[in-house]
């Protein structure tokens, strides 16, 4: 009777150290699941990293380019109201300059007419 006791409790220790090592499996494999999906969200972290690094670098070299056309345009437009304030004063002298010639050809055809007068 003891025996068939002592059978018994080994069966059932048989059993215990089984379901236990079929636990011990289960959670090793859920252990290893989990970490290669930590590897694998680290990996594509350190891309979506690169990528943004990248972006950056893009977009930093974008807003240089757009700083240079600025200061180009910038310097062409005070270039350019330049010359026009040269053409403004050029225009300017020529008016008076036709202005004054105007008024010798006035004198001119009256100092003719003066003249016709005379003779």
């Amino acid at each position: 009777k003891l025996k068939a006791e002592i059978c018994e409790k080994e069966k059932t220790i048989e059993e215990i150290e089984i379901k236990l090592r079929r636990e011990a499996e289960d959670k090793t494999s859920s252990f290893t699941k989990i970490e290669e999906q930590f590897y694998h969200e680290k990996d594509l972290n350190l891309e979506l990293k690169q990528s943004i690094d990248k972006l950056t670098a893009e977009v930093n070299q974008k807003d240089k380019a757009i700083d240079e056309i600025q200061i180009r345009l910038k310097k062409d437009a005070e270039d350019m109201k330049s010359s026009l304030s040269q053409v403004e004063d050029q225009h300017k002298r020529e008016k008076e300059s036709n202005l004054e010639l105007q008024q010798s050809i006035d004198n001119l055809k009256a100092e003719l007419s003066d003249n016709n007068k005379i003779i």
